[in-house]
């Protein structure tokens, strides 16, 4: 689930009283009367989505998590966790080694260091974005709830400056002066929009290890920064602000990724028709590969449908494709397309697995011979 938290300036523990009744109103507003308040954003209904688009990296997806999607505890790999010790006010912080940690972090295995290759690569509409998750902890009781996320952002930096990136803040958060890393420790890939807040609700996926938040930032603002920086094998730090606008009140909020297993391959121009892909042989873009299958442990008897339309590999290589996919068992296969005739693999022409624990299955090929 997602959490959040704080709402007095914890900083300098200063608030006015014209200051307070200024943000309960607007809390009021936005919650009890169904008026937006300035900014907000409602993500507070089950499978709710919305497109973003950051001050940089394009444009990303926050979708709200439905009840009956599979996730839960033993499938999420938290990266930071934060929380106040004030109720009702904000928290912030973000993923690290240091020690002690900074801001609202809280110490342990749910805060650290997390490489950019542990975080899974999914395909909407035939783009590719990398998917983060978040869990929020909430009274469970309306409208305490409720709770606003009110700065994402999202860095790369290299194994030398990890732990050393340095936090400062402007005094107009969350505007463009408003809490960022020190630019030369860290290269920013996307940023949520400058006073643009999301209100999120515990009470759709109700439970510690049941995530509330899908956010999808595009591969290509990635990738954009690690050719402009010449990162290899980059750390991702993602910092978070939560609760100015709907105030945290119980637990802690929790970021990071699923732990999927993974079932991958390529799809080739068997030029020569002999099931074999030869080393001339390319690999083909534009083909839909379908996943189909039911979850199992905690997720039993979920039905899962997936689809990913072949595409360039992280080296430039055409052809490829990759489901990411809680424990289960599942079959993978292709659609057929006019003028083209299955070749591999053998019949009946389909990849069909059992997998848990993070497995990683690859060369699922699927090769295809130009009729006539």
């Amino acid at each position: 689930m997602l959490r959040i938290r704080k709402f007095i300036n914890k900083r300098t523990g200063l608030m006015t009283v014209g200051i307070v009744l200024t943000l309960a109103l607007a809390m009021f507003l936005g919650t009890a009367s169904g008026v937006l308040a300035a900014g907000e954003v409602p993500l507070d209904t089950a499978g709710a989505s919305v497109n973003v688009t950051g001050t940089v990296g394009g444009t990303a997806i926050y979708q709200v998590y439905l009840p009956t999607d599979p996730t839960g505890s033993g499938t999420f790999d938290s990266f930071v966790r934060i929380s106040s010790t004030n109720p009702n006010t904000f928290e912030r912080g973000y993923n690290t080694d240091q020690k002690p940690p900074p801001l609202d972090d809280k110490s342990g295995a749910f805060t650290h260091n997390e490489l950019l290759s542990a975080v899974p690569v999914v395909q909407v509409g035939g783009v590719l974005y990398r998917e983060f998750q978040c869990d929020i902890n909430q009274n469970d009781k309306s409208p305490d709830w409720y709770l606003s996320l009110d700065k994402l952002q999202i860095w790369l930096t290299d194994a030398a400056h990890v732990n050393s990136l340095v936090y400062t803040e402007g005094a107009n958060f969350p505007s463009a002066t408003g809490g960022h890393f020190q630019a030369s420790y860290a290269s920013l890939v996307w940023e949520q929009p400058l006073d643009t807040w999301y209100r999120l609700n515990y009470d759709l996926n109700a439970g510690s290890g049941k995530r509330d938040l899908k956010v999808l930032i595009p591969e290509a603002a990635f990738q954009s920064v690690i050719s402009a920086q010449g990162y290899t094998n980059p750390y991702v730090v993602l910092f978070t602000d939560m609760g100015r606008h709907e105030g945290d009140n119980d637990g802690y909020e929790e970021w990071g990724v699923a732990i999927y297993n993974y079932k991958s391959g390529y799809k080739f121009n068997d030029q020569n028709g002999n099931g074999v892909w030869d080393a001339s042989e390319p690999g083909l873009n534009g083909w839909t590969i379908k996943l189909d299958g039911t979850a199992s442990g905690p997720h039993g008897g979920t039905p899962v449908h997936l689809t990913f339309v072949t595409t360039n590999d992280a080296n430039g290589n055409p052809g490829w494709y990759l489901f990411g996919v809680v424990d289960g068992t599942y079959t993978v296969s292709e659609v057929q397309q006019a003028g083209w005739t299955q070749t591999y693999p053998p019949s009946p022409g389909t990849y069909t697995i059992t997998v848990s624990g993070g497995v990683v299955d690859s060369d699922n090929n699927f090769g295809n011979s130009a009729c006539g």
